[in-house]
Parts: structure tokens; sequence; C-alpha cells
């Protein structure tokens, strides 16, 4: 088992955490996109030390977790920018005060992040002040050229969609964000709320791009296929949870994850709160299967696949997490095929 920040009484293994395997663990593969990504990232203009970082974090890796229908390492490279200007975003402007994140900033860094999703249209003179601001920041940057990467793979609909998502996240960050600066600890079913919004469902757009195929935008927003969605997409966010915990208590910043809001709501240790959350991933993933198993009436192979993707999607999560130095100090060798000894 990995090194891990040591909070005392917590089993870093969740052993009763119900999640499948990886369906593929191509380490050659993962080096292959995360070489890739960091070319990339250096061109961006992140400083050196982010870029170590993030090298370090294997995005790469995470992306051929998550994606095991393909083996192009371009198709993969997709999903890596993406996922680094996920978690840029929420580093720079929400979570780390090392790297410039402060609540009261938060509402004009937005600001930014805004247009840089989706280009407003500006009168000719204000226009090339809006570029030169993307330009010099190298966070906002990862987002446009991530989203100018995938342009060129997805369609219009798509484009649509991972806008749409992530917007969504940044209302439920900026809520988060208000929690931590005024000390206020939500209830749980507030906290869920939230995180319902602020979770993975920005990477899982990408399932169907990745993979070169389209779910019709009349079928990715049907109500039973958006629920299985945000189901897959908040049972991931546990698992981010329960693998930051950790970290978030050794640098005793007051972030908010559902154990901490467990353990303050219902006055419980953070051990118990830790095997309460567990319990609240396993429900959100037994109401998946559920609501995967209920469109099966649906002839739509595409639709399908793209379910399969969620279930793959979810697992693949898991095992990054379980390994990423972004959560571990450090890390033992990982087991070739298949889950590691420390997930």
């Amino acid at each position: 088992m990995p090194i891990t920040h040591a909070v005392p009484g917590i089993d870093r293994s969740f052993p009763t955490l119900c999640c499948p395997p990886p369906a593929r663990v191509d380490e050659v593969l993962g080096r292959a996109v995360n070489n890739r990504l960091m070319d990339w990232a250096e061109r961006t203009g992140l400083p050196p030390g982010a870029v170590a970082t993030l090298r370090a974090a294997d995005f790469g890796r995470y992306a051929m977790l998550l994606h095991p229908d393909t083996d192009n390492p371009e198709s993969l490279l997709l999903a890596a920018r993406w996922l680094v200007a996920v978690f840029t975003i929420d580093d720079y402007c929400t979570d780390d005060p090392c790297l410039g994140a402060d609540p009261a900033a938060l509402a004009a860094r937005y600001a930014l992040v805004l247009p840089a999703l989706d280009h407003p249209p500006l009168p000719a003179e204000q226009a090339p002040d809006l570029a030169h601001a993307l330009a010099a920041d190298p966070m906002l940057v990862t987002v446009t050229s991530s989203l100018a990467h995938l342009a060129l793979h997805a369609t219009p609909s798509q484009i649509a969609r991972i806008r749409h998502e992530y917007l969504e996240l940044l209302i439920a960050c900026a809520t988060q964000a208000a929690w931590h600066h005024t000390g206020h600890t939500p209830a749980l079913w507030m906290y869920l709320t939230s995180r319902s919004l602020n979770n993975f469902h920005p990477a899982t757009t990408l399932i169907d791009v990745v993979g070169g195929y389209e779910v019709p935008a009349d079928l990715y927003f049907e109500p039973r296929v958006r629920r299985a969605t945000l189901l897959a997409a908040t049972s991931a966010n546990m698992v981010n949870d329960l693998y930051s915990v950790a970290k978030d208590q050794a640098a005793d910043a007051g972030e908010l994850n559902c154990p901490t809001v467990i353990a303050a709501s219902q006055h419980c240790s953070l051990a118990e709160a830790i095997d309460r959350t567990v319990d609240v991933h396993n429900t959100l993933m037994r109401d998946f299967e559920t609501q995967c198993l209920e469109l099966a009436d649906i002839q739509s192979p595409a639709l399908h696949r793209y379910l399969t993707g969620l279930q793959t999607w979810v697992a693949g999560n898991r095992e990054w997490h379980s390994q990423s130095p972004r959560y571990h100090k450090t890390s033992t060798p990982r087991t070739p095929g298949g889950v590691s000894d420390s997930v």
C-alpha cells in the first residue's frame, strides 16, 4: 500500500467501496499519452513547477483508464487535455491558495473562464483586449486550447454539451467556495445537491467524443439517461472525496468534502464519516446500475455503448485516484492488468 497523507483510523484501501476493476490497464499507452500531454502543457505557458506536478499526477494514465474503447493516443489526448483544463481551473480558482485561489477573487476569475468557454461576440474595439486577457493566463489557455482541439473531433452538439456541463460545474464551484469563505458547513443533502453539479460530468461528456461516435442530443438529454450520467459522475466524485480527505486534512485548509460534511452534521468521527461516505457512494452506484437496466429497452447502439462507457469510466476513475501522486505522497508499483493492491 502506498505511503499516504496519514489520518489515524482511516483504511485507504476502502475495502467496501463497490466499484468494478478497470477495464484496461495499459501503462505503455498511458505513458505515451502523458508524454504528449506534457508537450502541450509546456506550450500553454504553465510554470515549470505546475508542469512537473501535472506530469507526476499522470493525467495521461487517467485518460487511458477512463476510455478503454480506444487505444489511439491522439484520441485519448482529447480527454487528457480536457481533464487538465478542468482540474487546473479548480486548483487555481477554488482549491489551492498557493496557486492564487482566493474566495474573494473567485467571481472575477470566473468572469474570464466563461468567455474562455464560449467567446462572446464583442465589438471590434474590445475584442483584442479579451483575446489578450485569455492568452496571457496559462490557466485559461488550457481551456481555450483544449476546446479548440476538441472542436476538430466533436460535433457542434457535443461541444455545446461540453460547454453546458462545465458552466454548471462553475456555478456549483462558486457555491462551495462561498461555504468555504464563510466557514459554513452545509447539510449533507445540500452538499450532495451541489455535488450533483460540481462533479465529473464535464469529463464524462467526452465518452462518445473520444470513442469516435455520438449519442444524439435527444437521447443524451433524455431524463433517464441524464439521471444515469449524473449518478455515475457523482459517485465518481465520492471517490474523489474519499481519496482527497487525507490530503485536505494534512493541508488544514478547511476544504469541504463528503466525509467532513458528514462528520460535522452527524457529529461522528472522521473515520465513521468515511464509512458513511462509502455508503453514499455505493447507494449512488446501485442506483446507477438500476437506471442502466431500465434503459435497456431503448434501441440505440450508441446509447448502450455510452452507458458501458460510463461504467468503465467510473472504474478507471477509482483506479487513478488510488494511485495518482495527486492524492498520495508516494506509490508502489502498479499491478499490470487490473486493480492495484492499494485500491
